[in-house]
Protein backbone atom coordinates (compact mmCIF):
# COMPACT_ATOMS: atom_id res chain seq x y z
CA UNK A 1 0.00 0.00 0.00
CA UNK A 2 2.73 2.45 1.10
CA UNK A 3 4.83 2.01 -2.34
CA UNK A 4 1.44 2.06 -4.06
CA UNK A 5 0.85 5.80 -2.43
CA UNK A 6 4.44 6.30 -3.60
CA UNK A 7 4.01 5.59 -7.25
CA UNK A 8 0.82 7.27 -7.58
CA UNK A 9 2.59 10.41 -5.70
CA UNK A 10 5.34 10.61 -8.06
CA UNK A 11 2.86 10.39 -10.91
CA UNK A 12 1.43 13.43 -9.98
CA UNK A 13 4.65 15.62 -9.33
CA UNK A 14 5.71 14.44 -13.07
CA UNK A 15 2.26 15.25 -14.35
CA UNK A 16 2.86 19.00 -12.86
CA UNK A 17 5.99 18.98 -13.97
CA UNK A 18 5.43 17.96 -17.39
CA UNK A 19 2.03 20.47 -17.58
CA UNK A 20 4.23 23.42 -16.06
CA UNK A 21 6.80 22.82 -19.01
CA UNK A 22 4.30 22.64 -21.83
CA UNK A 23 2.00 25.63 -20.34
CA UNK A 24 4.93 27.86 -19.78
CA UNK A 25 6.57 27.11 -23.34
CA UNK A 26 2.76 27.10 -25.40
CA UNK A 27 1.98 30.58 -23.65
CA UNK A 28 5.11 32.27 -24.15
CA UNK A 29 4.34 34.86 -26.78
CA UNK A 30 0.20 34.15 -26.33
CA UNK A 31 -0.33 38.20 -26.62
CA UNK A 32 0.44 38.63 -29.74
CA UNK A 33 -2.96 38.76 -31.67
CA UNK A 34 -2.17 37.94 -34.95
CA UNK A 35 -5.07 39.52 -37.06
CA UNK A 36 -3.35 38.91 -40.32
CA UNK A 37 -3.29 34.76 -39.60
CA UNK A 38 -5.05 33.07 -36.75
CA UNK A 39 -8.10 35.25 -35.98
CA UNK A 40 -10.67 32.99 -37.85
CA UNK A 41 -10.93 30.14 -36.08
CA UNK A 42 -10.33 31.45 -32.90
CA UNK A 43 -13.16 34.22 -33.74
CA UNK A 44 -15.62 31.81 -34.60
CA UNK A 45 -15.20 30.02 -30.57
CA UNK A 46 -15.03 32.99 -28.93
CA UNK A 47 -17.98 34.97 -30.57
CA UNK A 48 -20.31 31.51 -30.52
CA UNK A 49 -19.84 31.47 -27.03
CA UNK A 50 -20.48 34.66 -26.41
CA UNK A 51 -23.86 34.43 -28.37
CA UNK A 52 -24.93 31.18 -26.14
CA UNK A 53 -24.25 33.20 -22.71
CA UNK A 54 -26.96 35.39 -24.50
CA UNK A 55 -29.44 32.91 -24.82
CA UNK A 56 -28.65 32.10 -28.18
CA UNK A 57 -28.57 28.45 -29.58
CA UNK A 58 -26.28 27.15 -32.01
CA UNK A 59 -27.61 26.62 -36.00
CA UNK A 60 -30.85 28.05 -34.72
CA UNK A 61 -29.63 31.21 -33.37
CA UNK A 62 -26.63 31.08 -35.88
CA UNK A 63 -25.02 29.06 -38.56
CA UNK A 64 -21.94 26.65 -37.92
CA UNK A 65 -21.14 23.66 -39.64
CA UNK A 66 -18.85 22.96 -36.10
CA UNK A 67 -20.16 20.33 -33.62
CA UNK A 68 -21.66 22.79 -30.26
CA UNK A 69 -19.14 21.33 -27.61
CA UNK A 70 -16.47 24.02 -28.06
CA UNK A 71 -19.08 26.84 -27.99
CA UNK A 72 -20.70 25.56 -24.96
CA UNK A 73 -17.54 24.88 -22.92
CA UNK A 74 -16.05 28.29 -23.86
CA UNK A 75 -19.56 29.95 -22.70
CA UNK A 76 -18.57 28.37 -19.59
CA UNK A 77 -15.31 29.71 -19.10
CA UNK A 78 -16.18 32.90 -20.27
CA UNK A 79 -19.44 32.60 -17.41
CA UNK A 80 -16.93 32.28 -14.98
CA UNK A 81 -13.56 33.95 -15.97
CA UNK A 82 -15.13 36.88 -18.27
CA UNK A 83 -14.98 37.16 -21.79
CA UNK A 84 -11.67 38.27 -23.20
CA UNK A 85 -9.06 37.11 -25.78
CA UNK A 86 -6.82 36.17 -22.53
CA UNK A 87 -9.39 34.18 -21.27
CA UNK A 88 -9.78 32.15 -23.82
CA UNK A 89 -6.29 31.76 -24.98
CA UNK A 90 -5.40 30.67 -21.32
CA UNK A 91 -8.21 28.04 -21.34
CA UNK A 92 -6.74 27.03 -25.17
CA UNK A 93 -3.23 26.12 -23.47
CA UNK A 94 -4.55 24.22 -21.04
CA UNK A 95 -6.03 22.19 -23.19
CA UNK A 96 -3.14 21.35 -25.35
CA UNK A 97 -0.83 20.97 -22.18
CA UNK A 98 -3.02 17.86 -21.13
CA UNK A 99 -2.80 16.64 -24.33
CA UNK A 100 0.92 16.66 -24.24
CA UNK A 101 0.84 14.98 -20.74
CA UNK A 102 -2.03 12.80 -22.01
CA UNK A 103 0.76 11.79 -24.60
CA UNK A 104 3.35 10.78 -22.62
CA UNK A 105 1.37 9.12 -19.76
CA UNK A 106 -0.40 7.03 -22.80
CA UNK A 107 3.14 6.23 -24.60
CA UNK A 108 4.76 5.56 -21.05
CA UNK A 109 2.12 2.73 -20.61
CA UNK A 110 3.50 0.53 -23.85
CA UNK A 111 7.14 1.76 -24.28
CA UNK A 112 9.95 3.04 -21.93
CA UNK A 113 10.00 6.25 -20.28
CA UNK A 114 12.91 7.58 -22.56
CA UNK A 115 10.47 7.05 -25.58
CA UNK A 116 7.65 9.13 -23.72
CA UNK A 117 10.03 11.84 -22.91
CA UNK A 118 10.89 12.02 -27.11
CA UNK A 119 7.01 11.58 -27.66
CA UNK A 120 5.89 14.63 -25.32
CA UNK A 121 8.40 16.86 -27.01
CA UNK A 122 7.37 16.11 -30.77
CA UNK A 123 3.85 17.03 -29.82
CA UNK A 124 4.93 20.19 -28.04
CA UNK A 125 7.58 21.43 -30.50
CA UNK A 126 4.57 20.29 -32.97
CA UNK A 127 1.60 22.56 -30.95
CA UNK A 128 4.17 25.62 -30.70
CA UNK A 129 5.10 24.97 -34.75
CA UNK A 130 1.21 25.88 -35.90
CA UNK A 131 0.29 27.69 -32.69
CA UNK A 132 -3.59 28.37 -33.16
CA UNK A 133 -5.95 29.01 -30.10
CA UNK A 134 -9.34 27.94 -29.35
CA UNK A 135 -9.70 25.45 -32.23
CA UNK A 136 -12.51 22.90 -31.88
CA UNK A 137 -9.83 19.76 -32.76
CA UNK A 138 -8.00 20.56 -30.16
CA UNK A 139 -10.54 19.12 -27.10
CA UNK A 140 -11.35 16.65 -29.83
CA UNK A 141 -8.23 15.31 -29.43
CA UNK A 142 -7.55 15.56 -25.62
CA UNK A 143 -10.72 13.44 -25.45
CA UNK A 144 -9.41 11.38 -28.11
CA UNK A 145 -5.74 10.57 -25.94
CA UNK A 146 -8.66 9.64 -23.38
CA UNK A 147 -10.32 7.22 -25.39
CA UNK A 148 -6.98 5.84 -25.79
CA UNK A 149 -6.28 4.55 -22.42
CA UNK A 150 -9.46 3.57 -22.07
CA UNK A 151 -9.23 1.04 -24.95
CA UNK A 152 -5.70 0.23 -23.56
CA UNK A 153 -6.84 -1.08 -20.08
CA UNK A 154 -10.06 -2.87 -21.80
CA UNK A 155 -6.58 -4.69 -23.86
CA UNK A 156 -4.92 -5.28 -20.66
CA UNK A 157 -7.90 -6.33 -18.59
CA UNK A 158 -10.65 -7.73 -21.12
CA UNK A 159 -13.50 -5.84 -18.59
CA UNK A 160 -16.01 -4.90 -20.95
CA UNK A 161 -16.92 -1.31 -18.62
CA UNK A 162 -14.08 0.08 -20.26
CA UNK A 163 -15.61 -0.41 -23.59
CA UNK A 164 -18.55 1.54 -22.00
CA UNK A 165 -16.03 4.16 -20.80
CA UNK A 166 -14.56 4.53 -24.53
CA UNK A 167 -18.05 4.96 -26.06
CA UNK A 168 -18.76 7.77 -23.54
CA UNK A 169 -15.19 8.92 -24.50
CA UNK A 170 -15.67 8.78 -28.34
CA UNK A 171 -19.14 10.60 -27.65
CA UNK A 172 -17.50 13.46 -26.05
CA UNK A 173 -14.85 13.64 -29.07
CA UNK A 174 -17.85 13.42 -31.02
CA UNK A 175 -19.68 16.47 -29.79
CA UNK A 176 -16.13 18.92 -30.45
CA UNK A 177 -15.62 17.38 -33.80
CA UNK A 178 -18.41 15.36 -35.41
CA UNK A 179 -15.66 13.72 -37.83
CA UNK A 180 -13.58 12.89 -35.36
CA UNK A 181 -15.77 11.32 -33.57
CA UNK A 182 -16.57 9.31 -36.19
CA UNK A 183 -12.58 8.49 -37.47
CA UNK A 184 -12.45 7.28 -33.80
CA UNK A 185 -15.70 5.24 -33.71
CA UNK A 186 -15.24 3.29 -36.43
CA UNK A 187 -11.87 1.66 -35.27
CA UNK A 188 -12.91 0.88 -31.76
CA UNK A 189 -15.80 -1.09 -33.75
CA UNK A 190 -13.84 -2.92 -35.58
CA UNK A 191 -10.89 -3.33 -32.74
CA UNK A 192 -13.83 -5.26 -30.92
CA UNK A 193 -14.79 -7.24 -33.67
CA UNK A 194 -10.98 -8.50 -34.67
CA UNK A 195 -10.04 -8.84 -31.24
CA UNK A 196 -12.96 -11.54 -30.22
CA UNK A 197 -13.40 -12.94 -33.87
CA UNK A 198 -10.40 -15.68 -33.72
CA UNK A 199 -11.88 -16.74 -30.48
CA UNK A 200 -14.22 -20.19 -30.51
CA UNK A 201 -17.62 -19.45 -29.25
CA UNK A 202 -17.74 -15.84 -28.79
CA UNK A 203 -20.05 -13.98 -30.90
CA UNK A 204 -22.82 -13.40 -28.08
CA UNK A 205 -19.30 -11.74 -26.33
CA UNK A 206 -18.69 -9.63 -29.48
CA UNK A 207 -22.31 -8.38 -29.79
CA UNK A 208 -22.64 -7.64 -26.05
CA UNK A 209 -19.27 -5.67 -26.21
CA UNK A 210 -19.76 -3.89 -29.42
CA UNK A 211 -23.62 -2.88 -27.37
CA UNK A 212 -22.28 -1.78 -24.26
CA UNK A 213 -19.47 0.25 -26.69
CA UNK A 214 -22.15 1.81 -28.36
CA UNK A 215 -24.77 2.29 -25.16
CA UNK A 216 -21.76 4.42 -24.20
CA UNK A 217 -21.53 6.84 -26.77
CA UNK A 218 -25.04 7.23 -27.02
CA UNK A 219 -24.70 8.29 -23.42
CA UNK A 220 -22.52 11.07 -24.26
CA UNK A 221 -24.23 11.88 -27.67
CA UNK A 222 -27.91 11.36 -27.34
CA UNK A 223 -28.54 14.20 -24.16
CA UNK A 224 -27.49 17.19 -26.76
CA UNK A 225 -29.42 15.90 -29.60
CA UNK A 226 -33.16 15.88 -27.52
CA UNK A 227 -31.62 18.85 -26.53
CA UNK A 228 -31.52 20.43 -29.65
CA UNK A 229 -35.05 18.23 -30.28
CA UNK A 230 -36.69 19.56 -28.32
CA UNK A 231 -35.56 23.54 -29.18
CA UNK A 232 -36.45 23.04 -32.58
CA UNK A 233 -32.64 22.69 -33.43
CA UNK A 234 -32.14 19.61 -34.79
CA UNK A 235 -32.64 19.70 -38.72
CA UNK A 236 -30.78 22.68 -38.74
CA UNK A 237 -28.19 21.10 -36.80
CA UNK A 238 -28.39 17.92 -39.31
CA UNK A 239 -28.13 20.46 -42.03
CA UNK A 240 -25.34 22.69 -40.84
CA UNK A 241 -22.87 20.15 -39.04
CA UNK A 242 -23.61 16.91 -41.46
CA UNK A 243 -24.69 18.10 -44.86
CA UNK A 244 -23.06 21.25 -44.98
CA UNK A 245 -19.40 19.54 -44.75
CA UNK A 246 -20.47 16.77 -46.80
CA UNK A 247 -21.89 17.72 -49.81
CA UNK A 248 -20.44 21.41 -49.97
CA UNK A 249 -17.27 22.10 -47.62
CA UNK A 250 -14.64 19.88 -49.75
CA UNK A 251 -15.29 21.86 -53.03
CA UNK A 252 -15.20 25.59 -51.53
CA UNK A 253 -12.30 24.74 -49.38
CA UNK A 254 -10.25 22.01 -50.56
CA UNK A 255 -6.42 23.06 -51.14
CA UNK A 256 -3.94 21.01 -52.90
CA UNK A 257 -1.56 18.48 -51.65
CA UNK A 258 2.39 20.47 -50.83
CA UNK A 259 5.00 19.19 -53.58
CA UNK A 260 7.02 16.60 -52.06
CA UNK A 261 10.12 18.47 -50.65
CA UNK A 262 11.81 18.66 -47.49
CA UNK A 263 10.35 21.89 -46.05
CA UNK A 264 7.40 19.89 -46.49
CA UNK A 265 8.36 16.77 -44.98
CA UNK A 266 6.66 16.88 -41.87
CA UNK A 267 3.43 16.67 -43.89
CA UNK A 268 3.82 13.28 -45.38
CA UNK A 269 5.41 12.18 -42.16
CA UNK A 270 1.96 10.36 -41.07
CA UNK A 271 1.51 8.49 -44.50
CA UNK A 272 4.91 7.26 -43.93
CA UNK A 273 4.60 6.18 -40.66
CA UNK A 274 1.20 4.51 -41.40
CA UNK A 275 2.79 2.42 -43.92
CA UNK A 276 5.75 1.30 -41.54
CA UNK A 277 3.05 0.11 -39.05
CA UNK A 278 1.31 -1.38 -41.20
CA UNK A 279 4.28 -3.66 -42.88
CA UNK A 280 4.73 -4.42 -39.54
CA UNK A 281 1.83 -5.67 -38.22
CA UNK A 282 1.75 -7.44 -40.88
CA UNK A 283 4.32 -9.57 -39.36
CA UNK A 284 2.67 -10.40 -36.85
CA UNK A 285 1.00 -13.50 -36.12
CA UNK A 286 -1.97 -12.74 -34.62
CA UNK A 287 -3.33 -15.85 -33.62
CA UNK A 288 -0.35 -16.40 -31.63
CA UNK A 289 -0.67 -13.07 -30.36
CA UNK A 290 -3.87 -12.49 -29.95
CA UNK A 291 -3.08 -11.01 -26.25
CA UNK A 292 -0.69 -8.54 -27.39
CA UNK A 293 -1.59 -5.78 -26.11
CA UNK A 294 0.59 -3.72 -27.94
CA UNK A 295 0.26 -5.03 -31.74
CA UNK A 296 -3.73 -4.47 -30.52
CA UNK A 297 -2.82 -0.51 -29.69
CA UNK A 298 -1.21 -0.03 -32.78
CA UNK A 299 -3.59 -1.50 -35.30
CA UNK A 300 -6.16 0.51 -33.58
CA UNK A 301 -3.93 3.83 -33.86
CA UNK A 302 -3.26 3.06 -37.52
CA UNK A 303 -7.15 3.27 -38.59
CA UNK A 304 -7.46 6.42 -36.29
CA UNK A 305 -4.43 8.22 -37.64
CA UNK A 306 -6.07 7.07 -41.67
CA UNK A 307 -9.36 8.53 -40.05
CA UNK A 308 -8.39 11.92 -39.25
CA UNK A 309 -5.40 11.88 -41.67
CA UNK A 310 -8.53 12.55 -44.15
CA UNK A 311 -9.21 15.74 -42.59
CA UNK A 312 -6.07 17.09 -44.11
CA UNK A 313 -7.23 15.77 -47.29
CA UNK A 314 -8.87 18.65 -47.34
CA UNK A 315 -7.31 21.99 -45.64
CA UNK A 316 -3.64 20.56 -46.51
CA UNK A 317 -1.73 22.27 -44.04
CA UNK A 318 0.01 22.27 -41.03
CA UNK A 319 -2.60 23.34 -38.42
CA UNK A 320 -4.65 20.36 -40.32
CA UNK A 321 -2.01 17.89 -39.74
CA UNK A 322 -1.96 18.10 -35.96
CA UNK A 323 -4.95 15.55 -34.98
CA UNK A 324 -3.30 12.89 -37.08
CA UNK A 325 0.24 13.53 -36.16
CA UNK A 326 -1.20 12.26 -32.50
CA UNK A 327 -1.55 8.89 -33.12
CA UNK A 328 1.56 9.14 -35.68
CA UNK A 329 4.23 10.34 -33.16
CA UNK A 330 2.99 7.36 -30.88
CA UNK A 331 3.57 4.88 -33.51
CA UNK A 332 6.46 5.78 -35.04
CA UNK A 333 8.01 5.63 -31.14
CA UNK A 334 6.96 2.24 -30.97
CA UNK A 335 8.73 1.36 -34.60
CA UNK A 336 12.16 3.40 -33.23
CA UNK A 337 11.52 0.97 -30.23
CA UNK A 338 11.07 -1.43 -31.94
CA UNK A 339 14.35 -1.08 -34.02
CA UNK A 340 16.61 0.01 -31.03
CA UNK A 341 15.60 -3.18 -29.59
CA UNK A 342 17.76 -4.78 -32.99
CA UNK A 343 20.63 -2.67 -31.27
CA UNK A 344 20.94 -3.01 -27.41
CA UNK A 345 24.69 -2.94 -27.28
CA UNK A 346 24.55 1.06 -29.31
CA UNK A 347 20.51 1.53 -28.26
CA UNK A 348 21.46 4.66 -26.23
CA UNK A 349 23.99 5.90 -28.40
CA UNK A 350 21.75 5.42 -31.28
CA UNK A 351 18.68 7.10 -29.53
CA UNK A 352 20.83 10.36 -28.59
CA UNK A 353 21.83 10.58 -32.45
CA UNK A 354 18.29 9.68 -33.47
CA UNK A 355 17.19 12.04 -30.64
CA UNK A 356 19.33 15.15 -32.57
CA UNK A 357 18.86 14.35 -36.32
CA UNK A 358 15.08 13.76 -35.66
CA UNK A 359 14.54 17.81 -33.74
CA UNK A 360 16.73 19.48 -36.29
CA UNK A 361 14.40 17.94 -39.14
CA UNK A 362 11.26 19.02 -37.28
CA UNK A 363 12.52 22.49 -36.26
CA UNK A 364 13.59 22.90 -40.06
CA UNK A 365 10.61 21.46 -41.44
CA UNK A 366 7.96 23.06 -39.25
CA UNK A 367 9.56 26.66 -39.40
CA UNK A 368 9.56 27.00 -35.28
CA UNK A 369 11.33 30.19 -35.35
CA UNK A 370 9.98 32.87 -33.80
CA UNK A 371 9.09 34.83 -37.15
CA UNK A 372 7.28 32.03 -38.02
CA UNK A 373 5.42 31.01 -35.17
CA UNK A 374 3.87 34.48 -35.03
CA UNK A 375 6.11 37.05 -33.20
CA UNK A 376 6.97 40.45 -33.58
CA UNK A 377 10.57 40.79 -33.12
CA UNK A 378 11.74 43.76 -30.55
CA UNK A 379 12.63 45.82 -33.80
CA UNK A 380 9.29 45.82 -35.22
CA UNK A 381 6.92 48.74 -35.00
CA UNK A 382 3.85 46.85 -32.73
CA UNK A 383 0.50 48.46 -31.27
CA UNK A 384 -0.68 47.33 -28.48
CA UNK A 385 -4.66 46.82 -28.84
CA UNK A 386 -6.67 49.20 -26.96
CA UNK A 387 -9.64 47.51 -26.04
CA UNK A 388 -11.11 46.13 -23.44
CA UNK A 389 -11.65 42.08 -24.45
CA UNK A 390 -7.90 42.05 -25.97
CA UNK A 391 -6.31 44.17 -23.24
CA UNK A 392 -2.67 43.49 -23.00
CA UNK A 393 -2.31 42.11 -26.45
CA UNK A 394 -0.97 43.73 -29.69
CA UNK A 395 -0.01 43.13 -33.23
CA UNK A 396 1.24 44.84 -36.36
CA UNK A 397 1.27 48.76 -36.19
CA UNK A 398 -0.68 49.19 -38.51
CA UNK A 399 -3.53 46.57 -37.88
CA UNK A 400 -3.64 47.18 -34.77
CA UNK A 401 -4.67 51.05 -35.72
CA UNK A 402 -6.96 50.76 -37.99
CA UNK A 403 -8.58 47.86 -36.14
CA UNK A 404 -8.99 49.43 -32.48
CA UNK A 405 -9.67 52.49 -34.76
CA UNK A 406 -13.39 50.98 -36.24
CA UNK A 407 -14.47 49.42 -33.18
CA UNK A 408 -14.08 52.37 -31.03
CA UNK A 409 -15.85 54.14 -33.60
CA UNK A 410 -18.57 51.74 -33.86
CA UNK A 411 -18.73 51.55 -29.97
CA UNK A 412 -19.41 55.34 -29.68
CA UNK A 413 -22.14 55.58 -32.46
CA UNK A 414 -23.81 52.36 -31.18
CA UNK A 415 -25.77 51.12 -28.24
CA UNK A 416 -24.98 47.30 -26.70
CA UNK A 417 -28.51 46.43 -28.08
CA UNK A 418 -27.60 47.99 -31.64
CA UNK A 419 -26.96 45.09 -33.93
CA UNK A 420 -24.22 45.67 -36.92
CA UNK A 421 -23.46 43.67 -40.28
CA UNK A 422 -19.64 42.90 -40.60
CA UNK A 423 -19.45 41.95 -44.03
CA UNK A 424 -16.54 41.83 -46.95
CA UNK A 425 -16.33 44.11 -50.10
CA UNK A 426 -18.02 42.20 -52.14
CA UNK A 427 -20.13 38.47 -51.28
CA UNK A 428 -20.17 37.14 -54.71
CA UNK A 429 -17.22 35.61 -53.82
CA UNK A 430 -16.55 34.55 -50.01
CA UNK A 431 -13.21 33.31 -48.47
CA UNK A 432 -13.77 34.13 -44.78
CA UNK A 433 -14.53 37.16 -42.69
CA UNK A 434 -14.05 38.76 -39.50
CA UNK A 435 -15.71 37.82 -37.13
CA UNK A 436 -13.57 38.48 -34.16
CA UNK A 437 -15.06 41.79 -35.25
CA UNK A 438 -18.01 41.31 -33.76
CA UNK A 439 -16.51 40.00 -30.34
CA UNK A 440 -13.98 42.57 -29.87
CA UNK A 441 -16.31 45.58 -30.30
CA UNK A 442 -19.52 43.82 -28.36
CA UNK A 443 -21.82 44.55 -30.59
CA UNK A 444 -23.90 41.12 -32.04
CA UNK A 445 -24.54 40.08 -35.90
CA UNK A 446 -27.86 41.26 -37.33
CA UNK A 447 -27.62 37.75 -39.33
CA UNK A 448 -27.22 34.21 -37.84
CA UNK A 449 -24.94 34.05 -40.91
CA UNK A 450 -21.83 36.49 -39.11
CA UNK A 451 -19.98 33.69 -40.48
CA UNK A 452 -19.45 34.06 -44.06
CA UNK A 453 -18.47 30.97 -45.61
CA UNK A 454 -17.84 30.12 -49.47
CA UNK A 455 -20.45 27.62 -50.34
CA UNK A 456 -23.64 29.98 -48.09
CA UNK A 457 -23.04 33.69 -48.05
CA UNK A 458 -22.38 33.60 -52.02
CA UNK A 459 -25.79 31.75 -52.74
CA UNK A 460 -28.76 33.42 -53.94
CA UNK A 461 -31.08 32.40 -50.78
CA UNK A 462 -28.81 33.39 -47.78
CA UNK A 463 -27.79 36.26 -49.43
CA UNK A 464 -32.03 36.82 -48.84
CA UNK A 465 -32.44 35.81 -45.87
CA UNK A 466 -29.44 38.29 -44.48
CA UNK A 467 -30.91 40.93 -46.32
CA UNK A 468 -34.50 40.49 -44.55
CA UNK A 469 -32.50 40.40 -41.14
CA UNK A 470 -30.72 43.77 -42.07
CA UNK A 471 -34.04 45.02 -42.69
CA UNK A 472 -35.78 44.04 -39.62
CA UNK A 473 -33.22 44.95 -37.44
CA UNK A 474 -32.83 48.63 -38.84
CA UNK A 475 -28.66 48.02 -39.15
CA UNK A 476 -27.75 51.96 -39.11
CA UNK A 477 -23.74 50.66 -39.44
CA UNK A 478 -22.20 47.82 -41.81
CA UNK A 479 -18.38 47.19 -41.79
CA UNK A 480 -16.88 45.73 -44.63
CA UNK A 481 -13.58 44.43 -44.15
CA UNK A 482 -10.89 44.08 -47.34
CA UNK A 483 -8.57 41.56 -45.27
CA UNK A 484 -9.37 38.37 -47.67
CA UNK A 485 -9.67 39.95 -50.63
CA UNK A 486 -6.38 39.00 -51.53
CA UNK A 487 -6.67 35.62 -50.75
CA UNK A 488 -6.95 33.15 -53.52
CA UNK A 489 -7.40 29.64 -53.09
CA UNK A 490 -7.77 26.91 -56.00
CA UNK A 491 -11.07 26.19 -54.86
CA UNK A 492 -14.71 27.54 -56.10
CA UNK A 493 -14.21 30.10 -52.61
CA UNK A 494 -11.82 31.90 -55.34
CA UNK A 495 -14.99 31.93 -58.20
CA UNK A 496 -17.55 34.69 -58.33
CA UNK A 497 -21.13 33.27 -57.69
CA UNK A 498 -23.17 35.16 -59.99
CA UNK A 499 -24.89 36.36 -57.26
CA UNK A 500 -24.38 40.05 -56.14
CA UNK A 501 -28.26 40.90 -54.45
CA UNK A 502 -26.23 41.30 -50.76
CA UNK A 503 -24.00 43.85 -52.18
CA UNK A 504 -26.49 45.37 -54.58
CA UNK A 505 -29.01 46.43 -51.42
CA UNK A 506 -25.58 47.46 -49.52
CA UNK A 507 -24.81 49.88 -52.73
CA UNK A 508 -28.41 50.86 -52.33
CA UNK A 509 -29.02 51.52 -48.53
CA UNK A 510 -25.69 52.65 -46.94
CA UNK A 511 -23.09 55.19 -47.74
CA UNK A 512 -19.14 55.63 -46.87
CA UNK A 513 -18.59 57.15 -43.22
CA UNK A 514 -15.43 56.17 -42.28
CA UNK A 515 -12.53 54.78 -43.29
CA UNK A 516 -9.87 52.78 -40.89
CA UNK A 517 -7.08 50.80 -42.72
CA UNK A 518 -9.14 47.33 -44.22
CA UNK A 519 -12.28 48.85 -42.54
CA UNK A 520 -14.94 50.66 -44.62
CA UNK A 521 -17.78 51.95 -42.26
CA UNK A 522 -21.14 52.58 -43.72
CA UNK A 523 -23.93 53.99 -42.40
CA UNK A 524 -27.44 53.73 -43.55
CA UNK A 525 -28.60 56.49 -45.34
Amino acid sequence: MMISRKKAFFKLILFLLLFFISFSYLLYGYQYFNLRKYHYDEAISTYGAVRILEGGMPYKDFWTLYAPGQFYITAAVFNIFGASIKIARIFAVIILSLTCCGVYFLVRKICPKLFAILAFLFLLALFKSYMVYNRPGQLAILFFVLSCFAILNYLKSKRSIWLATTGILVGVTGLFRQDFGFYIFIPVFLLILLKEKNQKERSGLILRNELLFFLGFLLAALPLLIYFLFNSALGEFINDAVIFPVTTYSRVRDLPFPAFSLANSVFYAPLFIFLLTGIRLLSYNWRGKIDDTRAWMRLFLLFVGLGLFNYTNIRTHLGSLLPTMIPAIILFICLLDDFLNRFAKIRIIALAVFFMVSFTLIFYSAGLDFKRAGYLSADKIKSKLDIARAEGFYDDSELAQSQASAIRYIQANTGKSDKIFVGNLRHDRVVNSDVMFYFLAERNSATKYYELHPGLTNTEKIQKEIIGELTKSGVRYIILWSGSEDINEPNESSRSSGITELDDYIRKNYKTDRIFGAYLILKHV
